[in-house]
């Protein structure tokens, strides 16, 4: 008998289209949210299937259609691929073959990847023993059209394969565990968690049900027996946590789609677009921390049950004994799977934790290398129930690009690193001993510090509650670019103090605690958006941090916060900042109270310039004059041998000009040497700009840029100057090689006198910046040094910038006495200390200081 004509494909894929767009338009509305849209993705494709086979649908008809994967668990997205198999009885059945195969090609048609494959089911058993993969997906099978009783042989088929194969699926769970562990972006706590493939992401949570639908069949003895049953019956009592990660991470899914990002990666945006949607009953804070919370959970239950399947489990632990798992997390420090998962979620904690349990943290914080300890405590969620306050912190997306991670994982790894410093396992800069040994005396107070440093933000975030509002030039409304002002210190103080006394420390260790976690940042910003070579900012720090051990603990807390936020921003050189802010804040805490002090270190090194010109030939009173107009800023900034031989150098300056200087810096941790690009001549308007064009055009990063003038009294025309720049080496080459340098000096002295480099680099600066819709925030600042002005800048980073800005100053009559350059996560923050050029003070002007502002945010902008 001939079948009725069939439907024709296109007509349904049409009418499957606009089903898919009301359910899509209910959901940008917030008349639905993730789970029930996906459903409905779902079932708009069964009855598209069902109709296009059902002419092919009779009493005995042998075959059946089966969803797998994210369509077999209804759990479609927009640009989900949709899988099924059509699997048969006996002969393969051509004409509902042809059917399907007309209809997926349809589905190609309007956008949807469909693959559809034909089995019986004894080939679907031989390739499920022979790839797991196939066998996860034919676990994920659901019965869409055809006959109920071909699905049933399938059933049979999984249940007929031996045991070992089940081990096979969990070495394969295993596998992938183990490489998604050693990259950042798919880690359980990265900031951008990636929905589908990341530990605790959809795919852990459809392994999760495979092992559940497999122990249903009941014919292999290896789900039966062991730890594994009790295992089993722990996911089948967390239905209720699984279905709030299934809602979060879908509903994360369908945000990116809604957004017009087909990718997998959950980005702060689209927590944005969660607000705009208005899905029911989530905010972004709450959606965020839900759906972190939801993913340690769900990557805490695989990883046990997968270790029970293998035979690796470990003792088992009563489930509300935190001082057991205390003791567990701090023995089992080399195993890789964490301990079962407290009950509670980390919101709403209440209960009281037992004095034993919280012994047994601050032993893990005194023992040697808590990194694994701890590790296991956040991975497993005991940390948020035993640290007062942390759970707060659990999931939250700090919203800018430096945090790599969320903030609870920020926090422990900032303990770590610092446990580590102190410790003497990481790195550290010469000359830091002493602060590593006040470490070893404040270790617990530290070390909680660090845990805690941060735990303000999360009473302190923006009005879109992901992030606080971006910075705005100073002025407009708009928040302070620096974070030398920012607000979450004061906060997060309090809270540490609290959560310190309640811990059990004494109360002036709880006073160091709060002290550390109020002043953590003092130290970092002053490094970069302050002169730390000026005796006023460097008594403003001393008066702040008090002595020296407190000085030594805020250094130490501020490396280990800087190596946590992420590869992009712990570099060589901010820590070279933070190490040489340190040292100059130590040495004016050992000169005594007030200026004389400062004062008297620095005429202690003028005396030892003046011993070393004695032994010069006698005839010149140049060394003499230099030495008496040397200002306190330079004879502080640089070791007096150093600056010995400038002085010899401004001797050759006199009589055949300018001269330029390139020697190779060795820093800790770092591969190849940086430069140093000393320039010793005349000082003049602009030379700030030329320098910097000219080292860009030699493919020279420019870092840091140290500008000292020399008032010589009559022994020369014009003020000398003594500028410095800290640049790194492009090729690696450059600074082992002698010949290479001195090349190097010549052609940076050629280009600086060349008038057609700034149009050059203008051009190219602005050029590289409009595409990217980049947006320059700069901020004046005539509060923090007493006689200059500071200018601070933040924007995409490209190269020539500095020249740019620097360019824009002189334009507008703003003397450049110093800058320093750095680079976080692709955008420069760019610092410079100036003074008005009529009058050597600072730039008052307010029509002045509005042009530079209107000029630094028109780059990149459309003329």
């Amino acid at each position: 008998m001939t079948p009725p004509p069939a439907t024709d494909p296109r007509d349904l894929a049409s009418r499957l289209e606009r089903s898919r767009s009301r359910a899509l338009e209910r959901f940008r509305s917030g008349r639905s949210d993730g789970p029930t849209t996906s459903a409905t993705l779902s079932r708009t494709l069964d009855r598209f299937f069902r109709t296009a086979l059902r002419p092919w649908v009779a009493g005995d008809c042998r075959f059946a259609v089966l969803a797998l994967g994210s369509y077999g668990r209804a759990g479609l997205s927009l640009h989900s691929d949709v899988d099924c198999v059509l699997l048969h009885s006996g002969a393969e059945p051509r004409g509902p073959v042809d059917a399907i195969s007309a209809a997926v090609r349809a589905l190609w048609d309007i956008g949807i990847r469909a693959r559809v494959a034909v089995y019986s089911p004894s080939r679907a058993q031989r390739l499920a023993a022979r790839d797991a993969r196939v066998l996860a997906s034919l676990l994920d099978s659901r019965f869409v059209a055809g006959s109920p009783s071909s699905a049933e042989e399938l059933r049979e088929a999984i249940a007929g394969l031996p045991d070992r194969h089940v081990r096979r699926l969990a070495r394969l769970i295993r596998r992938e565990d183990e490489a998604r562990t050693g990259a950042r972006h798919l880690d359980l706590f990265a900031a951008e968690p990636d929905v589908k493939s990341g530990q605790g992401g959809l795919r852990d949570l459809a392994a999760l049900g495979w092992f559940q639908r497999w122990a249903g069949l009941g014919t292999h003895r290896i789900l039966a027996r062991g730890p594994v049953p009790t295992m089993l019956q722990e996911v089948a009592r967390r239905g209720p946590v699984l279905d709030e990660a299934r809602a979060a991470l879908l509903t994360a899914r369908l945000l990116l789609d809604v957004a017009g990002l087909p990718r997998d990666r959950f980005t702060r945006e689209a927590a944005w677009i969660l607000e705009r949607q208005r899905v029911p009953s989530y905010t972004p804070v709450a959606f965020e921390r839900d759906l972190a919370v939801s993913r340690m959970q769900v990557s805490g239950l695989l990883k046990v049950l997968v270790d029970a399947v293998l035979g690796r489990a470990g003792p088992a632990v009563p489930t509300d004994d935190l001082a057991s798992r205390m003791a567990l997390s701090r023995d089992r420090r080399v195993r890789a799977s964490p301990i079962p998962l407290p009950p509670s979620p980390p919101t709403g904690v209440t209960s009281r934790v037992p004095p034993v349990a919280t012994r047994a943290f601050l032993d893990i914080l005194s023992a040697r290398r808590p990194r694994p300890a701890l590790d296991t405590l956040l991975r497993t969620g005991v940390l948020h129930r035993v640290v007062p306050g942390f759970h707060r912190a659990v999931g939250m997306v700090v919203g800018d690009e430096v945090h790599a991670f969320t903030l609870d994982r920020h926090l422990v790894l900032a303990t770590a690193e610092a446990a580590d410093i102190v410790d003497g396992v990481a790195p550290t800069a010469p000359g830091t001993e002493e602060a590593i040994r006040s470490g070893e005396r404040h270790r617990v107070p530290l070390l909680l510090a660090a845990l805690l440093h941060d735990l303000g933000k999360t009473m302190t975030v923006g009005a879109s509650g992901t992030r606080p509002s971006p910075a705005r030039a100073q002025g407009s409304g708009g928040a302070p670019l620096s974070r030398f002002r920012s607000v979450h210190p004061e906060v997060g103080a309090r809270l540490a103090r609290v959560a310190a006394l309640k811990l059990g420390l004494p109360r002036d260790e709880a006073d160091l605690v709060a002290f550390l976690c109020r002043h953590h940042m003092v130290l970092p910003d002053a490094s970069t958006t302050l002169d730390c070579e000026s005796p006023e900012v460097l008594d403003r720090l001393a008066r702040v941090l008090g002595n020296a051990e407190r000085l030594d603990l805020v250094l130490l807390l501020g490396t280990a916060d800087l190596r946590s936020l992420g590869p992009e921003t712990a570099t060589t050189f901010r820590e070279a900042l933070l190490g040489r802010a340190w040292s100059a804040v130590r040495r004016r805490l050992a000169a005594g109270d007030g200026v004389d002090g400062w004062g008297a270190e620095a005429e202690a090194r003028r005396t030892r310039l003046r011993a070393w010109s004695s032994r010069l030939p006698p005839g010149s009173d140049w060394p003499d004059g230099l030495i008496r107009a040397l200002p306190e800023r330079l004879l502080m900034a640089f070791d007096p041998h150093r600056l010995a031989s400038y002085l010899v150098e401004f001797e050759a300056v006199r009589t055949r000009g300018p001269r330029v200087i390139v020697e190779a810096v060795a820093s800790p941790g770092c591969p190849s040497p940086d430069l140093d690009v000393t320039y010793l001549g005349q000082d003049e308007m602009g030379l700030l700009s030329r320098l910097s064009g000219a080292m860009t055009l030699q493919g020279l990063s420019i870092q840091e840029a140290r500008i000292f003038s020399i008032g010589t009294g009559g022994v020369a025309a014009l003020p000398l100057v003594l500028d410095q720049f800290r640049v790194t080496d492009p090729g690696g080459g450059i600074g082992e090689s002698g010949e290479a340098r001195e090349a190097l000096a010549h052609r940076i002295l050629a280009s600086a006198a060349d008038p057609t480099v700034a149009r050059r680099i203008q051009g190219r600066v602005r050029e590289a910046l409009r595409p990217r819709g980049a947006e320059m925030v700069a901020e004046v600042d005539n509060t923090s040094l007493p006689d200059r002005t500071v200018f601070r800048v933040a924007g995409p980073d490209t190269p020539g910038l500095l020249h740019v800005l620097a360019d824009i100053l002189y334009r507008h009559g703003i003397n450049v006495t110093g800058a320093i350059v750095t680079t976080e996560a692709g955008t420069a923050r760019d610092t410079f200390f100036a003074e008005w050029a009529a009058s050597g003070g600072k730039v008052l002007d307010p029509e002045v200081i509005r042009k530079v502002l209107r000029a630094i945010a028109g780059l990149g902008r459309t003329p």
